[in-house]
């Protein structure tokens, strides 16, 4: 869990949002981990419902100022692709399980293209360890399902699930009281610093992946309808589509 002391911030990070950028700018420390790097609605939720408040620790946590920032998914994903390429990690299978599938050291997983690593399931884990791709279900209790079945820490899993169930409770109540764009993340990190009288952060980049083409020529007419499919909330919740 990502929380800035000085200023009362809780951050929900999001996968290639631009999330290490923002907890560097705040200077924010992990003061509890769960099962995941990341926090989420789901995490915050159980804290809150199993936090000891001897010490008034729930009543800080509540009056923390929650925040996140979302991206386009279409966008999300080529940043995800090329992230992972460049890791040399297309696949990044779960730990210390069996996959039938390719793995950092299986040659046609370093020559996957966009089309073919969104399209092929093991890319998210999916393979014997799942069986059918729980992905195209994107359905709140599907996605709970998700995060809570994953093995082991930080992996595809979760960045593969609807970044609108990253902000929401198991009843899919939102739990942020900020939500900031990706896309015009520098005027809303100026714009939120002024809404909470903080001092103005710049942002610098972090893990950012190589690329050079708008994300929208990675697309043909197939790969947007998969792609839709599998991030409808997202869609649907954030009032994103492809070409924004």
């Amino acid at each position: 869990m990502n929380i800035d002391t000085i200023n009362n911030l809780m951050f929900f990070h999001i996968p290639k949002n631009a999330g290490v950028s923002v907890i560097n700018a705040f200077k924010m420390e992990k003061v509890k981990e769960l099962h995941r790097s990341t926090v989420c609605g789901l995490d915050y939720e159980f804290i809150i419902n199993n936090i000891d408040n001897t010490n008034q620790t729930k009543d800080w946590l509540l009056s923390l100022t929650k925040f996140t920032i979302v991206r386009n998914p279409y966008d999300r994903l080529v940043s995800l692709y090329h992230f992972r390429k460049k890791e040399n990690d297309l696949y990044n299978l779960f730990p210390n399980a069996n996959h039938d599938g390719g793995d950092k050291t299986t040659p046609d997983g370093e020559n996957l293209t966009f089309k073919q690593w969104v399209m092929d399931s093991r890319t998210r884990g999916v393979g014997t360890l799942w069986g059918e791709d729980p992905f195209l279900d994107s359905s709140k209790e599907k996605q709970i399902y998700l995060f809570e079945n994953h093995q082991g820490g930080y992996n595809s899993t979760i960045e593969w699930v609807n970044q609108i169930h990253f902000l929401t409770d198991r009843s899919g109540n939102l739990m942020t009281n900020e939500i900031l764009r990706f896309e015009n993340l520098n005027e809303d990190i100026e714009n939120f610093c002024k809404k909470y009288n903080l001092n103005q952060v710049i942002l610098e980049k972090k893990n950012s992946s190589p690329r050079k083409k708008n994300y929208v020529e990675y697309y043909d007419d197939e790969l947007i309808e998969y792609v839709s499919n599998i991030f409808k909330d997202d869609i649907d919740s954030l009032d994103y589509k492809f070409g924004d």
